[in-house]
């Protein structure tokens, strides 16, 4: 199906039931401009707006991305209550009495993940004890996070660095490189992700910074980032560049032959990698890593390269998965030779053969210009 099937199918189905949408974490779907990575996200809210009943959608968001004011409505969510950040702390196996979890709730304002840092913060690691609201209180702790949290009122993206510093301040330097490494991982990854970034990390290793709300725990052994913690994470380590190589030689290893009966999901590692090979410089890598033959044989393996495998069983949302990482690569991309120079123009024209295919005529025919430019310098 294309995603204008796709959306179609969506709006209609809503429009005939009662049902809860709830997308959290849109900032997660936007760019830096506030503008969607995959246009058909805001395709859909734009045709749900217009003729969208029954259902309701609820987006949450750090960011608010653009849509017709006069058929949404925003609102401001400020801090739990004070009877639900203590059940929140109470809930993170945080003792004390009420009136101890309730001055920890005023000094972060209610903020959900401030509470989770703080319960984090408050964890002895010296000891396997509970954490205690009385330790913090007996080692005038809380007039601590008061300097920190109370100083940025108004601001949680700043008390919440001034919580992770602190946080950080009580965790073993090598768990500390651990975590400034695994910041550099995109969505969800597992103990072997961890162990290409330092050989001897456990299990044990990944769940301590999960108690400490340094990472997010999902099903199946599997972990990810929260935006803002994972941005703090990078500005604290000079040079990512030794986990990116890390990172791209993992996911080197995961790779499987890309053959017609092979799953979508087989992609990923492909993708990660590119992005590491990106972030890394090495442009010409990353465009040799999407076109290269994953299978040998003439035959069986004509459309095994990544880029062909994703125009050919990919869904719309995987060519424009494809559009914007080639975009990225032409951007960023100065080449050092005449042969680079040839690839940047190849991957200016595999863009306009995605903006082809998507129907983007006009844009396609801008990429398709500015690779014969190349063609013809290059000679």
């Amino acid at each position: 199906l294309s995603d204008q099937q796709v959306i179609t199918l969506g709006v209609n189905f809503l429009a005939q039931r009662h049902c809860l949408v709830v997308v959290d974490n849109v900032e997660s779907l936007l760019t830096a401009n506030a503008t969607w990575h995959d246009p058909a996200y805001g395709q859909f809210l734009a045709q749900w707006l217009e003729r969208g009943q029954g259902s309701t959608v609820v987006l949450t968001s750090r960011e608010r991305p653009t849509l017709p004011l006069e058929r949404s409505r925003w609102y401001t969510l400020r801090g739990l209550a004070v009877p639900a950040g203590r059940e929140l702390l109470q809930s993170l196996a945080i003792d004390g009495t009420s009136q101890e979890l309730d001055a920890l709730v005023t000094v972060a304002d209610g903020h959900p993940l401030l509470l989770r840092l703080m319960a984090g913060w408050l964890r002895n690691p010296r000891n396997h004890d509970a954490p205690k609201a009385t330790y913090a209180l007996d080692q005038d702790d809380v007039y601590r996070l008061q300097q920190m949290v109370g100083l940025h009122r108004g601001d949680p993206e700043a008390s919440v660095a001034k919580v992770l510093a602190a946080t950080l301040a009580r965790v073993a330097p090598e768990q500390q490189q651990l975590w400034q490494a695994l910041s550099v991982y995109r969505g969800a990854f597992g103990l072997g992700a961890a162990q290409a970034q330092n050989a001897a990390t456990t299990l044990a290793d990944l769940y301590e910074l999960v108690d400490r709300s340094l990472l997010q725990e999902l099903p199946s052994q599997q972990f990810e980032w929260l935006a803002l913690v994972q941005r703090f994470a990078q500005q604290q380590s000079p040079d990512l560049a030794p986990a990116h190589r890390s990172a791209a030689q993992f996911y080197q290893e995961q790779l499987v032959p890309l053959g017609a009966k092979t799953p979508a999901i087989a992609l990923a590692p492909y993708l990660s990698r590119f992005h590491h090979l990106c972030e890394l410089e090495a442009y010409g890598a990353a465009w040799r890593s999407m076109q290269q033959r994953t299978i040998n044989d003439p035959e069986t393996g004509r459309y095994s390269a990544c880029d062909m495998f994703l125009k050919f069983q990919g869904s719309g949302s995987d060519r424009l998965a494809l559009r914007d990482l080639y975009e990225r690569l032409a951007d960023r991309w100065q080449p050092a030779s005449t042969a680079e120079r040839g690839m940047r123009g190849d991957t200016l024209k595999a863009i306009g053969d995605v903006l082809q295919f998507l129907d983007q005529r006009s844009e396609a025919l801008e990429r398709y210009d500015e690779a014969l430019g190349i063609y013809r310098d290059v000679g």
